[in-house]
C-alpha cells in the first residue's frame, strides 16, 4: 500500500500527534499548537469509523460462511468462536497475573 493511499495527511498527523500529549484541561490550555477539529471533520472521521467497522463485520461473516459452508448460522458460529476465544484471553490473562494475596496473609 502506497503511504499516499492512507486516507490522513500531515495535518491529521499533527492532530494525533497532538491528542497523545493531551492528558487534562490544563494541558490543553497550555498546548495552542494542536489544531481542533471541526465539527464536519468529526463527522467525517465518525462516518469513516463506522464505514469501517461495517466492512470488517461483513468480511468476518464472509470468510465464515466460506469456511463453513453457504446455509450454517453464521450468527451462532461466531458466537460459539467468540465465547472460546473470550474463555481463552481469560484464561491467558488469570494465568499470567501474580497470584492475589490472601486476605489472612501477615
Amino acid at each position: 500500500m502506497r503511504l499516499s493511499s492512507f486516507p490522513f495527511g500531515t495535518y491529521q498527523m499533527r492532530l494525533i500527534a497532538c491528542s497523545f500529549r493531551r492528558n487534562n484541561d490544563a494541558m490543553n490550555q497550555n498546548d495552542a499548537g494542536c489544531p481542533q477539529p471541526t465539527p464536519e471533520e468529526l463527522e467525517q472521521r465518525w462516518s469513516r469509523w463506522a464505514q469501517a467497522m461495517e466492512l470488517s463485520h461483513a468480511m468476518l461473516m464472509a470468510g465464515l460462511e466460506q469456511r463453513l459452508g453457504a446455509g450454517c448460522d453464521l450468527h451462532a458460529a461466531y458466537r460459539e468462536w467468540y465465547d472460546k476465544y473470550q474463555a481463552l484471553k481469560w484464561n491467558d490473562f488469570i494465568q499470567a497475573s501474580p497470584p492475589a494475596e490472601s486476605p489472612n496473609a501477615p
